[in-house]
Parts: C-alpha cells; structure tokens; sequence
C-alpha cells in the first residue's frame, strides 16, 4: 500500500518548517539590549540648576526599543527596566534606584517610558518600510506621552501649575527631543530599508 503523495508533502513541509523560537529568542535578546541601552543612557546626563529632572540620553533608546521589538515587547523592555530599578540595581540617573524614585518627581518621565514604547510600536513596530512623516509622527507623538506624565507627576509632587511644571520639565528638554526624533528617525529608516 503506497502512501499518497498529498500526505507525504505535508509531512515532509511539517519537518522543515522552521521553529519560531529564534524568534522569541531575538526579541528577549533585544529587551535585553534595550534594557541595557536605556540603563546606560541614563548615565549620560546633564542637571540643570533649576529643575529636578536631568537630560539624559534614555528617551532616545525609549523610541527605538518600540520601533524595534514592536508594542508589547518595546513596553516589556522599559517596564523591565523600571522593575530592575525598583528592586535595587542603580540604573535610574545619577545612579539611583528604588521604588521612592519612581514615585518622587521624575518618576513620571520613567512611566512614560512604558507607555512610549508601547506607541512607538503601535504605529510603526510592523511597518516594514514605515515613511518619514509617520515615523516622525510617531516619534514625537511618543516623546510627547513622556512629557505629558513626566510634567503631570513634577506638578503634583512640587505642587506647581502648569506653567512652572513647563518650565521645569519641558521647555529646557525641547531641543534634546528634537535631536534623538531626528537621530532615533534616522536610524530606524535606515535599518527598516535594510
């Protein structure tokens, strides 16, 4: 009795099909990276006199961790990062670490991270070739959601309007966020053509 050439295709296709977990391992390699990246972007930073919050190099590692990993993996990377924060390693500015960080008045700017990963790969984790105006789009859409937290939580825990919160936590940082939209814009166009 022959076997019909019909079965013995789909067996043979069923041996070779590649397995998905290079995949998985890809992406848990690269929360890994990103993780690191943002915890080592948070040691580059500039104080300014006036404001608690310093300028650091993590929102740029923030935009391309989702534009990289996608959503729900850009968000697990950061949320990662501010679980290994909180259980004690130093990898939050100036070497700090601790739940208190997180809920004292910068903490909201590191929530943020979460929730701009996750927009970042919301609008431009699956495009395989995204254009200049949404990764742009995205981007800034993205930075905007950390400011907007990170302004909201200074202004409750200094207890100052808008405006000061502004002053303190926006205005001094608009050119640094231009800059890394422009760099994380170049960088992600350039490896999505690729």
């Amino acid at each position: 009795m022959s076997i019909p050439s019909g079965i013995y295709s789909e067996f043979f296709h069923t041996l070779t099909r590649p397995i998905e977990i290079p995949s998985i391992a890809e992406r848990i390699l690269g929360m890994g990276l990103f993780v690191l990246l943002t915890a080592l972007g948070a040691f580059v930073r500039v104080y300014l006199p006036f404001t608690p919050v310093p300028i650091t190099l993590q929102t740029l590692f923030v935009l391309l961790a989702g534009a990289f990993l996608g959503s729900a993996w850009g968000a697990g990377a950061m949320g990662l990062y501010l679980l290994i924060g909180i259980c004690g390693l130093p990898v939050f500015a100036g070497a700090t670490h601790g739940l208190f960080y997180i809920l004292g008045p910068t903490g909201g700017y590191l929530i943020g991270f979460v929730v701009a990963a996750w927009i970042t790969g919301s609008m431009i984790g699956s495009k395989s070739n995204p254009s200049w105006y949404r990764i742009f789009f995205a981007l800034t859409f993205a930075a905007m959601s950390i400011y907007v937290l990170g302004i909201s939580q200074l202004m409750l825990w200094g207890k100052c309007n808008l405006t000061q919160g502004l002053i303190m936590g926006f205005f001094p940082f608009v050119p640094g966020a231009i800059i890394k939209i422009l760099l994380a814009a170049t960088i992600l166009k350039g490896f999505k053509r690729g």
